[in-house]
């Protein structure tokens, strides 16, 4: 058991119950997880632009885990599953293959990711409505005045 030095009270000396702190000679930290989140939270609040100044400078210096948390939160994915894609795709897109800045192309119903697409096929697509059959026509209207070279 270990007593919180904020609230006091006693508590299971484990991670659910302290958070990690290195310094400390059993690795835990004094204050129970709960205390010490709302000191956080706290600290937080009464500090909003020295947060928003850490929170900015993390992630300049993390880009990979904020993609990471962005592509996760967005679209379930992680970065290493958008890598696969990537790689999968040959660096481009589904569509047009271009190497451009590729979105997460996805159905909007079920959240299932599709692939990657250039930003004017994800809106191509989302401008024909995700529609097949629609996409097949105006592939035929298209074609219909497609110049020949003879």
């Amino acid at each position: 058991m270990k007593i919180c030095r904020k609230c006091q009270q006693a508590k299971a000396k484990t991670l659910d119950n302290f958070p990690l702190k290195i310094q400390s000679k059993d690795g835990l930290d004094s204050w129970c997880r709960k205390c010490r989140n709302q000191q956080a939270k706290e600290w937080k609040a009464n500090n909003k632009e020295k947060n928003k100044a850490a929170m900015k400078s993390w992630a300049a210096r993390n880009p990979h885990k904020v993609k990471n948390i962005i592509l996760k939160k967005n679209y379930g994915i992680t970065l290493e599953d958008f890598n696969k894609l990537l790689e999968k795709q040959n660096n481009g897109c589904a569509v047009c293959k271009s190497i451009e800045k590729l979105c997460v192309d996805h159905c909007h119903e079920t959240g299932k990711v599709r692939g990657l697409l250039c930003s004017a096929c994800n809106k191509a697509a989302g401008f024909l409505k995700n529609d097949p059959g629609l996409c097949l026509r105006l592939h035929f209207y298209l074609n219909q005045f497609e110049e020949s070279s003879d």
